[in-house]
């Protein structure tokens, strides 16, 4: 298939690979020799996603197909901890990307740009649904493998002339299977047409073995992560507080607040006035491998709608979702041949349709904005009552 470079101007223009030196480099890269049995699989999304995607890289590694090739992940670097620590025994190498970075740093986008053309992979592998021309489709048309296969793929991140142009930069485009809406169940799809086999036995599952090590507290325990990506996905920290004191005047849990730096705020006004002997604010101090520690091993986790919610299905952590209907269907709720273990909890106006799965699919498959506010404390106390 053809494929240019000019198709994808973030690679071009006025940035360093758009200079003469530049297309020198370039050339030069590209004139490295193909390695045989060279596998790079790209996976650039987030944390949730990666859960939802890693359980196919051991059915990589053993296919007929792939299982004597040296595969290389390049993932995003925000789950890389918790990737070293689960994936190794299925792939040979990590290779890590900040994307922000990516887009942003020329001397970030070079060295890495450097070191995947290295590695001279005979075939690359992008899986991802709905990528992006500026991170999977630019690093595809740079890269330049002797196979090149991806996701078939939607407009979710590309306007339709986008998505056009990188479906060129691929030897093979991989559709999913009609009624594959989970994202599991995408990934299924796409691993199935690609090594011609039955994968229904796979399922979203974390092996506890490798977060063994890491200390967990001593009493019985729950988590709540009151973080999102996005305000609008992010229930209130007070509905938190509320739910933090029914759980320490109702049960003998204690409890553990997680999320990222950017939620240590959170975390503190969750904890305020609460016993600090049974609280125990970790917001910003756990990393990934942690907090999958602490989630696999709580009685129950209460989150946003997050990649710690996909954690915890995968650990079969009894869990309390709270989601305002964002991508329904594809990250939430959970089908119960995947995980018995996730309730998920919506505002009246998405729960009032909750029997209609198609018109919900239809209505908030690419994103929601009804507003997290109405799911209310006593409702989420009331099902929690029949949790723990």
């Amino acid at each position: 298939m053809h494929r240019t470079l000019s198709r994808l101007p973030f690679l071009t223009g006025r940035t360093l690979l758009g200079s003469a030196l530049g297309r020198a480099a370039v050339r030069a890269l590209h004139g490295s020799t193909l390695r045989p049995r060279s596998l790079l699989v790209l996976r650039l999304d987030g944390i949730g996603d990666y859960v939802l995607f890693r359980n196919f890289l051991a059915v990589l590694r053993r296919s007929a197909r792939y299982g004597k090739h040296q595969i290389t992940l390049c993932g995003n670097v925000l789950w890389r901890d918790l990737a070293e620590a689960l994936d190794a025994d299925a792939v040979d190498r990590f290779e890590w990307i900040d994307p922000g970075a990516f887009q942003r740093s020329l001397a970030s986008r070079w060295d890495i740009l450097g070191r995947l053309s290295a590695l001279g992979a005979e075939t690359i592998l992008q899986p991802r649904q709905s990528r992006e021309a500026a991170l999977e489709d630019a690093l595809v048309s740079f890269l330049r493998g002797a196979t090149t296969i991806g996701s078939a793929g939607d407009t979710h991140n590309l306007s339709p002339r986008q998505k056009a142009a990188g479906d060129e930069l691929y030897t093979r485009l991989i559709a999913p299977a009609p009624g594959a809406v989970f994202e599991f169940e995408i990934n299924r799809s796409f691993f199935e047409g690609l090594l011609d086999e039955d994968l229904s036995h796979v399922l979203p599952r974390i092996d506890r073995e490798p977060l063994a090590p890491l200390a967990r507290p001593a009493r019985p325990y729950a988590v709540l992560v009151p973080g999102a990506a996005e305000p609008r996905r992010r229930w209130s920290p007070q509905h938190f507080a509320d739910v933090a004191d029914f759980l320490l005047a109702s049960t003998d849990l204690d409890l553990v607040i997680c999320g990222g730096p950017e939620d240590r705020p959170l975390g503190e006004r969750i904890a305020a006035g609460r016993a600090s002997t049974r609280v125990d604010d970790r917001t910003g101090r756990a990393t990934l491998r942690e907090l999958a520690a602490l989630i696999s091993s709580a009685r129950i986790l209460v989150a946003n709608d997050t990649g710690a919610v996909h954690i915890a299905a995968a650990s079969g952590t009894t869990t309390l979702c709270l989601s305002n209907g964002n991508h329904y269907g594809r990250f939430t709720e959970y089908p119960r041949h995947l995980a018995t273990c996730v309730t998920t909890i919506y505002p009246p106006v998405v729960e009032h349709l909750r029997g209609q799965p198609s018109v919900l699919i239809g209505k908030y498959s690419r994103g929601s904005f009804e507003d997290i506010a109405t799911i209310s404390s006593e409702r989420v106390i009331s099902v929690l009552r029949s949790m723990v």
